[in-house]
């Protein structure tokens, strides 16, 4: 059932898209990592579901923030509605918000010297496993990254309701994003721990993955938009899409971890400090979330 309101987003919901996709994406890779009960991975999860939790709580404001006064947040609140953007938004990122939360002191607090709210973790991880939180948290960050891309296929609008791939789209992108940040974070402050090589090794080459990934499904969509000679929505933002989106968000990082993950393997795994990709990723991300909704708006 597609929806009939005229849907006018500015930024906020830009913002909220993107630290929705990138919170989604941070809690997939970091409980993944965690369950994985690898020892070289805990810092990589215990960042991960940091950056989760802040950017949750940064992107639900702004997504507050837009809906202006605190009653019609209520109201959303009260009045639950599938096929509303606003109402699923607000609820996904209430239950990922509380999953976000738990992980996160239950991940820095794995043991009785925990202190604060982390020894409030450690209770917790005695009373229910950690790995069941993340369990159940993965599908909840999925669906926070994927949702928004799916919801505005099922929206009136065209170009968004022309392509069944926002969605897929969406995800890739969070998670992209989402190692890019992680890694800028840990590249800063694990830089010369006995992991740290390895760590990094193994989150680029999941980037690239991740960022192919994108590159093959916006190849999908623009196919089916141009069948559907709906590509000309997309001529207002076509500048910022290729050069900022595909090409510096996509297709350099690309090119660049390629290298780094070959001087890795040639040069006695070694990576070296490079901020650059991930600044490019998380820019290519941001930018992606701005021309999708800008041209659906056209």
């Amino acid at each position: 059932m597609h929806e009939q309101q005229i849907i006018q987003w500015g930024l906020p919901i830009i913002i909220y898209l993107f630290l929705g996709g990138l919170a989604g994406g941070a809690y997939f890779i970091s409980a993944l990592s965690d369950l994985c009960e690898i020892e070289e991975h805990k810092n990589v999860a215990k960042i991960g579901f940091t950056v989760a939790f802040i950017a949750i709580v940064i992107g639900g404001s702004c997504l507050i923030f837009d809906l202006g006064r605190p009653d019609r947040f209520l109201n959303v609140l009260t009045t639950y509605k599938f096929t509303s953007p606003m109402s699923v938004g607000v609820w996904g990122v209430i239950v990922f918000s509380i999953f976000s939360f738990v992980s996160l002191i239950m991940i820095h607090g794995m043991n009785s010297k925990a202190s604060g709210l982390f020894k409030l973790g450690y209770y917790i991880s005695i009373v229910v496993p950690r790995k069941a939180i993340n369990a159940i948290g993965l599908s909840v960050g999925v669906f926070l990254a994927a949702y928004t891309g799916v919801l505005l296929t099922e929206t009136s609008r065209p170009l968004w309701s022309d392509t069944p791939f926002l969605g897929a789209l969406f995800f890739a992108s969070g998670v992209s994003t989402a190692i890019a940040f992680v890694y800028f974070i840990y590249d800063i402050k694990y830089k010369n721990t006995m992991f740290s090589e390895i760590n990094k090794y193994k989150l680029k080459l999941v980037d690239n993955i991740a960022l192919i990934g994108e590159i093959v499904i916006i190849l999908f969509m623009l196919i089916e938009l141009s069948n559907k000679h709906r590509l000309i929505l997309m001529d207002k933002v076509s500048g910022l899409f290729w050069i900022g989106v595909v090409l510096i968000g996509m297709v350099i990082p690309i090119i660049l971890n390629f290298y780094s993950l070959i001087k890795y393997k040639i040069g006695g795994g070694k990576l070296g400090s490079s901020l650059i990709t991930p600044i490019l990723i998380i820019v290519g991300g941001f930018l992606l979330r701005y021309v999708v909704v800008i041209a659906g708006q056209v």
